[in-house]
């Protein structure tokens, strides 16, 4: 999860066992700081930070390493969910201003844009690898969907 200090910073936080533990992405900045979006079996969490020039940018840590994830060519970029697999997803906005939603599997970005929408977004992946979000379509109107891998 995420809270904010006292200065309206924000921090990842884990709570296991009960005990919490903190972490911030190095680079981020206040007051938006890092934020915590997902996890999985190992650990590993996914989510978005801002750094000292306003860009925000996805990450993953695993094993305590920090990963930034930028999807290219993006504007912004922010990583919502992780499975055991370690296949990331999320969302980035391009640099039109447009939404999509994106898989990060082996290194590779794929973009999901589900057919007719005008913006989408990936929130979460399941061990067999399929996706679930919301997209708007050209009438404003936020639908959510179930996308299965194609083999």
């Amino acid at each position: 999860g995420v809270y904010r200090d006292a200065n309206q910073t924000r921090h990842v936080f884990i709570w296991s066992k009960g005990v919490f533990t903190t972490f911030d992405v190095p680079g981020s900045a206040a007051p938006l700081g890092t934020v915590g979006l997902g996890i999985n079996d190992h650990g590993e969490v996914v989510g978005d930070y801002v750094d000292s020039t306003g860009n925000r940018h996805g990450f993953v840590r695993s094993k305590g390493v920090y990963t930034t994830l930028d999807v290219p060519g993006a504007a912004l970029t922010v990583a919502e969910g992780i499975n055991n697999r370690g296949e990331i997803v999320g969302l980035y906005v391009d640099a039109d201003g447009n939404q999509h939603g994106f898989v990060l599997s082996n290194g590779v970005y794929t973009t999901i844009d589900v057919p007719g929408s005008v913006s989408t977004g990936v929130f979460s992946i399941n061990a067999p690898g399929q996706i679930v979000g919301s997209y708007d379509d050209a009438g404003g109107v936020t639908h959510g969907y179930v996308g299965t891998p194609a083999h």
